[in-house]
């Protein structure tokens, strides 16, 4: 049997390391410059210090994150963790629950940021406002009957739980199904980008889904 039979299975499984590894290095990097704005705290404004955590500590959650947004749920929250400690020293607030520093911030959870810039990606591809090797991640669904919800894509099949709903093409589709009929209307690219930072994920409550579990943090 070739060995090329073989390929995609180790490509994955490279690629799963990798991710893993960077999400690893770029929580190490945070926590640092965690530790720096810590040191200042008490010495800065409430505008310097959320000045700082945006430059310093969130910039490196918001390269890229599409790439590697598909992790396992014990880095989904550490990577919630690091945006938590670095609020705790923002407000000098060492008590409060994530949820409450978060509301007085303004600030999302960075999972909900991650899911926000890969629908700015979905409604490029379902728009063709990428290259045209992109499109065919997606697949517009025809002979729709419905005129509430029209705008929908085909929803792939998985044949594995490992990779399947972990990948851009399953889990797009599926959010891109579930957005609302007004918001996959937006006119332009730049109007999506405005309403989507207002969408603050699927409405569930289900306590088992990683929106669930990370919001009760």
């Amino acid at each position: 049997m070739s060995y090329l039979h073989y390929l995609p299975s180790v490509l994955r499984g490279i690629c799963s390391v990798y991710v893993y590894v960077h999400v690893a290095y770029i929580n190490k990097k945070a926590g640092r410059n965690i530790n720096a704005l810590a040191r200042v705290s008490r010495c800065l404004e409430y505008d310097s210090k959320i000045c700082v955590l945006k430059a310093f500590v969130l910039s490196f959650y918001n390269y890229c994150p599409v790439v590697w947004h598909f992790v396992g749920m014990e880095d989904t929250k550490k990577i919630e963790k690091v945006q938590y400690r670095a609020l705790k020293f923002v407000f000098n607030d060492f008590t409060s629950p994530y949820s409450t520093l978060r509301e007085q911030s303004g600030l999302p959870l960075l999972y909900i940021q991650r899911i926000r810039l890969l629908l700015i990606e979905i409604y490029k591809m379902y728009n063709l406002l990428r290259p045209v090797y992109l499109h065919s991640i997606l697949s517009k669904q025809a002979n729709v009957t419905s005129t509430r919800n029209n705008l929908r894509v085909v929803q792939p099949i998985c044949n594995t739980s490992t990779y399947g709903p972990s990948s851009a093409r399953f889990y797009g589709s599926k959010l891109w199904n579930e957005l609302d009929k007004p918001l996959k209307e937006s006119v332009s690219l730049e109007d999506f980008k405005r309403n989507v930072l207002h969408w603050s994920g699927v409405a569930c409550s289900c306590s088992t889904c990683k929106l669930c579990v990370l919001k009760q943090m």
